[in-house]
């Protein structure tokens, strides 16, 4: 199935002021190039950019999309006059028999597309569930039984998001409307009074997202003004929060990271090199602690807490998602370890500056492995239930998603490490952290064998 995408100056759908919404940025790419992004990821691969724009115009607005395995014709219509349905008719002979049309001031989330190409026959996307957008500029479909009755009226069960799939047949009814000059949502209502029309509802679409470990609503947006570019970022911006998370990374790093995401998604960073950036300075705190700075290595933790919650976040906020991405978690894992040894090979390396009666010098390096290696045990335990679940553990239960807000994590041992450094007791972190390990690996187990055994029983 081809895709086209109309990027007109007179589109209908368009005011004035944004004659070039397609070109505006969003989250450091324009637009369209967003589109294409997404469009990628859903496995459409064949699009046509009918455009009063010329090409050079166009493709300078698009930087990053040479390596997505695109295959994009541009076709250039006159702007005198041109309506819409005229210029979807100067692309028919390029179109073929079934096509998306997806305009290009509309930012969608990419499951509305996947789903929407699955659909068979002519089906509009429209949202039931739309009380966010504005009642006045909206454009109000009337559905019955999943069939779209009326489009263009004044009261409706639902708002056209702009996205529909049509067919070949539907040319002669566009050639009409072109010949009487009716705009596009009158072109689209003749198509619903000749042809059986399906809808698809964003609202139906499932929300649960697993890596997300919550609902997400499946996201849309029409760009009619610069405003709608800053809402439509902000909705953007917390969609990608991820749920179900620890007390320090919900009611603190996640208002941090939103902050700072709102700024950094329009610089030219990418989420690997922050991945990247993120472990240096992770390491540059092992480095700290084990030269017995301890005070600025632990202040520099609770700096990597935030900025390891950035990259996954830059990446979702551009619909970039990749497979290498997933790596990261390792390396996470690893710069965490590192931390509770640095810390406890200087506690072994200085026993009168730090010590405990009753204990040896290499009591902290013993501690630190029993640390590793329960922390070893709980993160396969976790991620080996994902696995063959498909879902997280700590998303199955309430019991689950209470105990994840105080689980044995980094975001919550770099607490214990602080508070042990001020107190000049740093020893007492380390017995802190094994001991929450421990608890925390016992649980992941018992649940991880529980919920497993009541999957085996039905």
């Amino acid at each position: 199935m081809k895709v086209l995408i109309p990027l007109m100056q007179q589109n209908s759908l368009l005011n004035d002021e944004t004659k070039e919404a397609a070109f505006l940025k969003l989250c450091g790419s324009s637009v369209v190039e967003r589109t294409l992004v997404l469009l990628a990821s859903a496995g459409l691969t064949e699009v046509v950019i009918l455009s009063t724009y010329s090409r050079q115009i166009v493709e300078s607005h698009l930087r990053e999309v040479g390596d997505l395995g695109l295959h994009i014709e541009y076709l250039t219509v006159s702007n005198a006059g041109q309506t819409l349905t005229e210029a979807i008719l100067a692309a028919k002979d390029v179109i073929g028999e079934d096509f998306l049309l997806l305009p290009a001031n509309v930012v969608f989330d990419a499951r509305i597309v996947k789903h929407l190409k699955e659909e068979r026959g002519i089906t509009l996307c429209y949202d039931s569930n739309s009380s966010h957008y504005s009642a006045d500029t909206s454009v109000k479909v009337e559905t019955d039984n999943g069939r779209i009755k009326q489009i263009g009226i004044q009261k409706g069960n639902g708002i056209y998001s702009g996205l529909c799939t049509l067919s070949a047949e539907v040319f002669p009814v566009l050639e009409e409307c072109a010949e009487k000059g009716e705009g596009w949502i009158e072109s689209l209502q003749r198509i619903v009074e000749k042809f059986e029309v399906q809808g698809l509802d964003v609202s139906d679409i499932p929300s649960y997202v697993p890596g997300m470990r919550r609902q997400v609503r499946p996201f849309w947006c029409q760009l009619n003004s610069k405003k709608d570019l800053k809402l439509c970022k902000k909705q953007l911006v917390q969609s990608t929060q991820k749920g179900t998370l620890d007390f320090h990374a919900w009611y603190i790093n996640r208002h941090i990271e939103n902050k700072i995401l709102y700024y950094l998604s329009e610089l030219r960073v990418t989420p690997n090199q922050l991945t990247v950036l993120t472990n240096i300075v992770a390491y540059l705190a092992t480095f700290l602690f084990f030269t017995g700075h301890l005070l600025t290595g632990s202040i520099l933790t609770f700096v990597v807490s935030v900025m390891d919650g950035l990259d996954g976040k830059l990446a979702r906020i551009r619909g970039k998602l990749t497979k290498l991405g997933n790596i990261e978690h390792s390396f996470d894992f690893l710069f965490e370890q590192s931390w509770y040894i640095g810390l406890a090979w200087f506690l072994s390396s200085h026993p009168d500056e730090f010590s405990i009666t009753g204990i040896g010098s290499l009591t902290p390096l013993k501690i630190a492995l029993g640390i590793v290696l329960f922390n070893g045990f709980a993160t396969h335990c976790y991620m080996q239930f994902k696995e063959v679940m498909g879902v997280s553990l700590s998303d199955c239960a309430p019991f689950d998603r209470r105990f994840r807000r105080f689980d044995g994590r980094k975001n919550i041992y770099i607490y214990y490490i602080l508070l042990g450094i001020i107190l000049r007791a740093p020893v007492y972190s380390l017995f802190a952290i094994l001991i929450h390990a421990i608890v925390t690996a016992i649980v992941y187990a018992l649940r991880a064998c529980k919920h497993l055994e009541e999957a085996d029983e039905k």
